[in-house]
């Protein structure tokens, strides 16, 4: 005779205490649709970077245009040749100035930046290493990602310019420092001082001089050092005020950091050798506001160029 198997006890499931989820169904609806446009873009993008005969060549050649070209559509960068200087269907790979468009931001939190020091990204899971600033800072352009204008002429003053969450507009002429530059406006604006992580951070740092816990925040780094022309008193060799790292950036805030971001990158050379040299004078402002870009990049340095160089490893 078979036995009956005994019968399971199953637990009552208790209701949860927990009030149910809020969700606006009108913000969720729109972030899903930006999110569906965006990967359409991306796919189309793909498709078409793939299809042009022009990518067969770099292949040939084994140029960096190539990774740089398609990290762009990767990182959210759109670059579309203005009209009415340039015909509807012209390639923007024909611009004089593409490679250093390229560089200038494959330069710019990419991974692209460890690939050059033949290293692994460090941050290949999670928060990805910034290479979603530039998806972030422009949510309301059409599919979500920084339009970059290319227009002819310029130059003369000019180079380029940024507008707060985007677009941004690049002369065929701009030079890749230039470029940093503007790169530099999005950055503060639409990074640092939007709270967009982890362009903007906020840490304690464990210590509590005079009994207050130290707090490290970008935005507060930000505002105490840039834009300030009382922090220090006299000019440097070079006839630039003490604490400036150009006369350019002497003008604004936002102009302080764009030239510092610039000369971080681009011109290291000349930007440490004026921290030295004004340090020795009595004067950190300089150093402080390198400092903030470091944080930016995690201690990342670079080469005169823009070329990246090492990277010891902090993290915040």
């Amino acid at each position: 005779m078979q036995k009956k198997k005994p019968a399971v006890r199953r637990k009552k499931k208790k209701n949860s205490c927990t009030p149910p989820l809020q969700v606006n169904e009108a913000a969720h609806f729109k972030k899903t649709k930006l999110h569906e446009e965006r990967m359409q873009w991306i796919k189309k993008n793909w498709r078409m970077q793939q299809a042009d005969p022009y990518v067969d060549t770099a292949i040939i050649k084994s140029t960096l245009s190539l990774v740089g070209s398609w990290q762009l559509v990767g990182q959210g960068v759109d670059l579309v040749p203005s009209t009415p200087d340039y015909p509807p269907d012209f390639n923007p790979r024909f611009v004089e100035n593409y490679s250093s468009i390229l560089r200038a931001f494959s330069r710019t939190f990419g991974p692209n930046l460890f690939e050059e020091m033949g290293k692994p990204d460090p941050f290949p899971t999670g928060e990805p290493y910034w290479s979603n600033f530039f998806f972030q800072i422009a949510p309301q352009t059409r599919y979500g990602v920084l339009q970059v204008n290319i227009a002819k002429g310029g130059c003369f003053g000019e180079v380029g310019r940024y507008t707060q969450g985007g677009p941004m507009t690049i002369y065929d002429c701009t030079s890749e420092s230039d470029i940093f530059h503007e790169i530099g406006h999005a950055v503060m604006d639409d990074g640092i001082m939007k709270f967009r992580k982890p362009l903007y951070f906020s840490y304690a740092t464990g210590r509590a001089p005079n009994g207050v816990p130290e707090i490290i925040d970008a935005k507060k780094w930000l505002d105490d050092y840039f834009g300030k022309q009382n922090l220090d008193q006299g000019n440097d060799i070079d006839g630039v005020k003490i604490g400036f790292v150009t006369n350019y950036a002497v003008k604004t805030k936002n102009e302080d950091f764009a030239e510092t971001f610039k000369n971080y990158v681009y011109n290291p050379s000349l930007l440490w050798d004026k921290i030295t040299r004004q340090e020795a004078m009595g004067s950190r402002t300089l150093s402080a506001k390198a400092g903030l870009i470091a944080a930016l990049y995690k201690g990342l340095w670079f080469k005169d160029g823009g070329i990246p160089a090492e990277w010891p490893g902090y993290s915040l």
